[in-house]
């Protein structure tokens, strides 16, 4: 296990943005015992080269808390000195290991990019996660409108009839594309969701963007000020509805949360994301891939 761990941390060290916490090394190794007791074979594979670890492969069948269903997902990591030996390695085990009875999770840190590449033909890339700094974002924003002269406002959300609105808008959006969004059919992950917008009211967390008093936006940040991978780091979460997209109302709903997030302190933030626009927006926003999430062609 501790071959594994020194694998797996010299990747995350590779990562921008990664904090490099001494807790890291236990943390690691936590995870990857915790994944050994759902695996599907009896034991991790490995590739070995001059009497070491260097390329690792667990398959894991379980019920994923998140995702709110059970699911396999194929945890691996490799020496970057041995990519090519490890990308050959870990498509072999892939083949023998596929359990499609499951809904099948990859996912790939930004250093794994040869690995991604070789399974182009037979799986997709469903999201990337992109980290950044939003006080580099902020700067980086020019407004052009105020919201309020065109009769939009940001504020938090009030109460339970705001989250069930947000709901709605999050839902939609996410049915427009089932097969990469598909933990959104999940009952289970929108009662999940639910309770987290939820637990939000009154934290200054969640943000609806009100038009003539209806939610026709919403923006989140979820604070974590003691994570060992990336020091203090928010999540962001944005929807907007269909009828007032391409409107750059989107712009407005990220200069919010980002100035939010530098006035707590904030140096580092993530979002997933499958979306082009807002994948277009990485370069405005200075941003950069962590990892992806990649899926099985249907």
């Amino acid at each position: 296990m501790n071959q594994l761990v020194t694998i797996r941390e010299k990747t995350l060290t590779g990562v921008k943005g990664y904090s490099n916490d001494p807790r890291m090394s236990q943390i690691l190794a936590d995870y990857l015992s915790a994944l050994e007791r759902y695996m599907t074979t009896d034991k991790i594979l490995t590739l070995e080269a001059k009497g070491r670890v260097v390329a690792f492969f667990m398959p894991s069948k379980f019920f994923h808390r998140f995702y709110g269903q059970v699911l396999t997902q194929y945890v691996f990591d490799y020496d970057g000195e041995y990519e090519a030996e490890s990308v050959s390695f870990l498509n072999d085990c892939l083949k023998q290991h596929r359990n499609q009875t499951t809904i099948e999770l990859i996912e790939a840190y930004s250093g794994h990019e040869a690995f991604r590449r070789s399974l182009e033909s037979d799986w997709e890339l469903a999201a990337t996660c992109y980290a950044g700094d939003p006080a580099v974002a902020l700067a980086a924003m020019k407004s052009n409108r105020d919201l309020r002269n065109i009769d939009f406002e940001i504020r938090p959300i009030r109460d339970e009839s705001d989250v069930d609105r947000i709901m709605q808008l999050k839902i939609s959006a996410f049915k427009k594309n089932p097969s990469l969004c598909w933990f959104w059919t999940c009952e289970k992950y929108q009662t999940n969701e639910y309770l987290r917008l939820v637990n939000s009211i009154g934290k200054e967390q969640s943000f609806g963007l009100f038009h003539k008093e209806t939610i026709i936006g919403y923006v989140g940040v979820q604070f974590d000020f003691e994570s060992a991978y990336w020091g203090p780091v928010s999540g962001i979460d944005i929807a907007v509805d269909e009828k007032y997209q391409s409107q750059g109302l989107s712009y407005h709903l990220y200069r919010h949360a980002f100035s939010n997030m530098t006035s707590s302190g904030i140096k580092l933030y993530k979002g997933v994301t499958a979306n082009q626009a807002v994948i277009k927006m990485t370069k405005l926003f200075a941003r950069w891939p962590i990892y992806h999430q990649i899926i099985p062609k249907k």
